[in-house]
């Protein structure tokens, strides 16, 4: 590989065949299409829909986030046009498939968790997974050793371990 290249990565570890990483350009259109068909469905039934536009596109390290918003409101930045409420579109970065989480969801960062879970089916890291992950072996033993002198200390009882009052 060469130096500088992109390494992509799946649930399974490093794409070797980058061509079937899902790029930007592939995420946008497969949005734009969710948003054509949702259009073209509340016309059919009599609404008089509004028409969506991709406002933006973030990459994270399992999908692409794509954010959208009524086709005025990116064409003219005119706040009086601007939809609440619409959370953005998920497009994976090794399949392809599409997926819409809620506004909550999106500001607060809780969907990766439930994507991690649910989508990918990995494990989810917690803050105890993080506490094992950066203490050497033995740490809990011994800190819980140390409290224990301390305690035996502090409530005048003498241990083996304590040393003599003074």
């Amino acid at each position: 590989m060469a130096f500088g290249a992109r390494i992509h990565w799946s649930y399974k570890g490093p794409v070797r065949n980058a061509a079937h990483v899902i790029e930007r350009k592939t995420a946008v259109q497969a949005v734009e299409e969710q948003l054509e068909r949702d259009y073209r469905e509340w016309r059919d039934v009599g609404v008089d829909p509004v028409r969506m536009a991709v406002l933006g596109v973030e990459e994270h390290e399992l999908v692409w986030i794509v954010s959208w918003q009524s086709e005025e409101y990116v064409r003219t930045r005119n706040p009086e046009f601007m939809l609440v409420g619409n959370g953005p579109y998920l497009v994976d970065r090794v399949d392809g498939g599409l997926h819409q989480v809620s506004v909550v969801s999106a500001v607060s960062g809780e969907w990766e968790a439930d994507y991690r879970a649910r989508i990918r089916g990995l494990p989810v890291r917690t803050v105890v997974d993080d506490l094992h992950g950066q203490r050497p072996d033995g740490w809990l033993e011994s800190q819980s050793a140390c409290r224990s002198r301390i305690r035996s200390r502090s409530s005048g009882v003498a241990s083996k371990t304590s040393a003599p009052p003074s």
